[in-house]
């Protein structure tokens, strides 16, 4: 969680998020004096590159671990499951 922050932090700092969001369609009401049309300098800095690198690493790691593991564990409880009622309600 903490890069994920690091990551928010940087890019706070670097650009006006009225800008991202404009630029994937969202619109934020009200004007700012800090909006601007160029998001490039995300893109030039390095330790936010680092941090985005990071956190798909971590969340790509986490997903194989984790979710996959879990996902397996459901598709069996509910295999069981379906086998209690097909066998206590026929």
């Amino acid at each position: 969680m903490a890069i994920k922050n690091d990551i928010s932090k940087s890019i706070n700092e670097i650009v006006s998020m009225r800008s991202i969001f404009k630029l994937v369609g969202d619109q934020i009401p009200g004007k700012s004096k800090f909006e601007q049309s160029d998001i490039k300098p995300v893109f030039d800095n390095m330790s936010l590159e680092n941090n985005f690198i990071l956190y798909q690493v971590i969340t790509r790691t986490t997903g194989k671990t984790y979710y996959e593991t879990l996902k397996t564990d459901i598709e069996l409880i509910n295999q069981l499951i379906d086998s209690e009622l097909k066998t206590n309600f026929k």
